[in-house]
């Protein structure tokens, strides 16, 4: 996995306050989950015609993981019959990831990530 992919940058906001990133498809002006959707079929198409693999994956790291223990995480998608390099991924974005808080006074340090600290527990 790509370094830059474990690091996140926290930025608290007030809810239904303040900027999001330009990422965000949903709840956005004039912008729609359906543009991701198409983005993605465009490099779906693109991959197919080039005979090349293309994985996805989607992951709601709000709403699911944050609360799991990890081992029972890793041990449920091996269950369910998820590939092995595929469980590697999702652990390696776990037990590496690091981020820093921003707010108007300046940033902190870097600081790993604990299952406690991903959503609610700063």
């Amino acid at each position: 996995m790509p370094e830059e992919w474990r690091r996140s940058v926290l930025v608290p906001i007030f809810k239904n306050k303040g900027d999001v990133c330009e990422q965000q498809y949903g709840f956005m002006p004039r912008k729609s989950t359906t543009d991701a959707i198409f983005a993605l079929r465009i490099l779906m198409e693109k991959y197919r015609d080039g005979q090349r693999e293309l994985h996805c994956v989607f992951v709601d790291l709000e709403k699911v993981y944050d609360r799991v223990p990890r081992e029972e995480l890793w041990y449920c998608m091996r269950k369910s019959g998820v590939a092995e390099k595929y469980v590697k991924v999702v652990q390696d974005m776990y037990e590496r990831s690091r981020t820093v808080v921003r707010c108007a006074l300046g940033q902190t340090e870097e600081f790993k990530l604990e299952v406690d600290c991903i959503r609610n527990r700063l």
